[in-house]
């Protein structure tokens, strides 16, 4: 009679994961967003005669399926009916995602070159000083943070006169980090030629120009007058640099 009970192996195929037995317990450590609740264990006990249980029903290696969100007592019964009780403990390694996976604001979506991000804002009078980002991570567990402030999507307020810099964390506490660099997009906020009597202005649509001056003007020596957005433009005609 065969009076030993023991587990000489247990772990899981799917995925595919090998336990540590550490005297009575099991420890086993499957990839991040495995399902604890269907897993199927795989072991080999040290009698053929052994068997396993677990809360009072029969396990078959590699088929019968458990659920492992909290630790699991797993009783061998040896063939002289002496029973060992092990205890199974499944974790999920650390999330290792850290990307953003979107940015915006406004409404206006960044483009994404690697870590920089660059969101062109429309000219007009935008408040750099404390523009709200809506952004999404490639992770829930993921945490945001500036200048470590932990950042609310559509809620945190930051000054974007300068590049930003966006730092996610992931739940194995990796990192990575992403430059935001808000900018107004290079155009004319307006145009015209102040010194006629009465002064015009352009109608501006798009990158179009329009101005209606009075028959006879002479429009070979005008001046105009202009305010540009964006940051420090340079205006030119040919290569000649106007001011």
């Amino acid at each position: 009679t065969d009076n030993r009970a023991e587990f000489l192996e247990f772990g899981f195929r799917s995925p595919k994961v090998a336990g540590t037995i550490e005297g009575q317990d099991i420890f086993m450590e499957v990839p991040y967003g495995t399902d604890f609740t269907r897993l199927k264990a795989t072991f080999k006990t040290s009698s053929k005669f052994a068997v396993v249980t677990v809360d009072g029903v029969e396990q078959l290696t590699g088929k019968t399926a458990n659920d492992f969100t909290n630790p699991v007592e797993f009783v061998i019964t040896a063939q002289t009916g002496d029973k060992t009780t092990y205890i199974a403990h499944v974790f999920a390694v650390p999330d290792t995602a850290k990307e953003l996976t979107s940015f915006s604001i406004n409404r206006i979506s960044g483009v994404f070159e690697e870590n920089n991000i660059q969101v062109t804002m429309p000219p007009g009078d935008t408040d750099f000083t404390k523009l709200r980002a809506m952004f999404e991570t490639s992770s829930e567990l993921a945490v945001v943070t500036v200048n470590g402030v932990v950042q609310v999507s559509g809620g945190s307020r930051n000054d974007f006169t300068d590049p930003v810099e966006y730092v996610v964390t992931a739940e194995d506490e990796s990192t990575r980090t992403y430059t935001v660099t808000v900018e107004e997009e290079i155009g004319f906020l307006s145009f015209g030629f102040e010194q006629l009597v009465p002064p015009v202005y352009a109608t501006i649509s798009g990158h179009n120009l329009t101005v209606n001056v009075l028959p006879g003007t002479p429009i070979d020596s005008l001046v105009a007058s202009f305010v540009t957005t964006g940051h420090n433009p340079t205006v030119k005609i040919g290569d000649v640099e106007q001011t």
